[in-house]
């Protein structure tokens, strides 16, 4: 779906139909046209093991539920800026 339709951000969760967050950040990153989307990891595992893995993986970002609104804008607002910094 990405590679016909642009977007700005994506929302993931870890647990996804498809295939899990971790390899869905992984194809993210192998695609040089999809690397440019920022990825925002949205979960209940709040580890800093888990944190630290998307991220490297090539996440933007990890947000953990339960979330305030206010949260998700702030790492929307930030993963947007630096996509549209870069």
């Amino acid at each position: 779906m990405l590679q016909k339709e642009w977007v700005d951000v994506v929302l993931t969760d870890l647990n996804i139909s498809t295939m899990d967050g971790e390899e869905f950040v992984r194809k993210m990153e192998e695609d040089p046209a999809m690397r440019a989307i920022p990825v925002l990891v949205v979960s209940t595992d709040r580890t800093d093991h888990r944190v630290q893995q998307m991220l490297t993986l090539g996440a933007t970002g990890y947000v953990t539920k339960p979330f305030q609104p206010e949260t998700l804008r702030e790492e929307l607002e930030r993963a947007l800026g630096e996509a549209h910094a870069g």
